[in-house]
C-alpha cells in the first residue's frame, strides 16, 4: 500500500493525472504483489510471513525515498474533489 501511494504521488505530481496517477499505484502494486508472489512459491516460504517480511522491507523503501516525509495533500494541484473529503 505503502509503494502504491509513493507511486500514485510520484506520477500524479509530474503528469497532473489522476487516471495516471491510479494506474500508476495499480502497477506498482502489481509489481510488489508479484515479488511476494514469486517469493511464495519458489522458496516456499509461508505467505504470512512473506507479506509481513515484505511490507516492512517496502515500508522501509518508502521511508527512504520519501526522507521520512509525507505528502501534502493541499498541494496547489490536488483536484478540489480531493480537498472536499
Amino acid at each position: 500500500m505503502a509503494v502504491g501511494m509513493v507511486a500514485f504521488f510520484e506520477v500524479y505530481t509530474r503528469q497532473a493525472s489522476l487516471g495516471l496517477a491510479f494506474a500508476g499505484a495499480l502497477v506498482a502494486g502489481f509489481l510488489v504483489g508479484l515479488l511476494n508472489g514469486i517469493i511464495i512459491v519458489r522458496i516456499g516460504i509461508p505467505s504470512m510471513v512473506a507479506t509481513i517480511g515484505t511490507q516492512f522491507f517496502w515500508r522501509g523503501v518508502v521511508e527512504v525515498i520519501r526522507a521520512g516525509q509525507g505528502e501534502r495533500w493541499s498541494s496547489p494541484r490536488t483536484p478540489s474533489c480531493v480537498m472536499s473529503w
